[in-house]
């Protein structure tokens, strides 16, 4: 089994719209063509405010 990757919902949006480094814009690309994992936050929980 090779290598699989997580990619967060931000850094596909931003590949997608062309705002990533070209190095960056490079690795996204090779890893597209392999077995990836993608990760997206739904809602995050209020946290209690500091005392």
């Amino acid at each position: 089994m090779g290598k699989t990757y997580l990619l967060d919902t931000n850094v596909v949006i931003d590949f997608m719209g062309n705002k990533l480094p070209d190095k960056a814009k490079k690795f996204i690309s090779q890893i597209l063509d392999e077995e990836i994992n993608l990760s997206g936050i739904k809602s995050v929980p209020h946290a209690a405010p500091l005392l």
